[in-house]
């Protein structure tokens, strides 16, 4: 077993990919939900999945930065995660490829 493998398994928390996961769903419900969800909590779905992708696509970057050396474009996650009627695609991507990356060890 190589070292790179080695340290993937013990990679830290997924906090961040929950919260991307959790955040990228809020999307989907803000979205497809603006007119059945009361406005305060449509607010806070919108304004928090807004921000909670990006900012959690950043941090979870982070933290693997020190496992891995994916993702090389990490910016693009995050500056298209800003566009707030694409949010949920850079978000679901990013959720696809790190599952595949760490699963893999490469």
């Amino acid at each position: 077993m190589d070292s790179q493998s080695a340290s993937l398994e013990t990679l830290p928390s997924r906090r961040w990919r929950n919260v991307i996961l959790g955040a990228s769903l809020g999307w989907l419900v803000a979205l497809f939900g603006v007119t059945a969800v009361p406005d305060g909590l449509w607010g806070a779905l919108f304004l928090g999945s807004w921000i909670g992708v990006p900012t959690a696509i950043y941090l979870d970057t982070r933290l693997l930065a020190e496992y891995t050396e994916w993702p090389k474009y990490r910016w693009l996650y995050i500056v298209s995660s800003l566009v707030w009627f694409l949010a949920v695609i850079p978000g679901g991507l990013y959720l696809w490829r790190r599952r595949s990356i760490v699963d893999t060890g490469a």
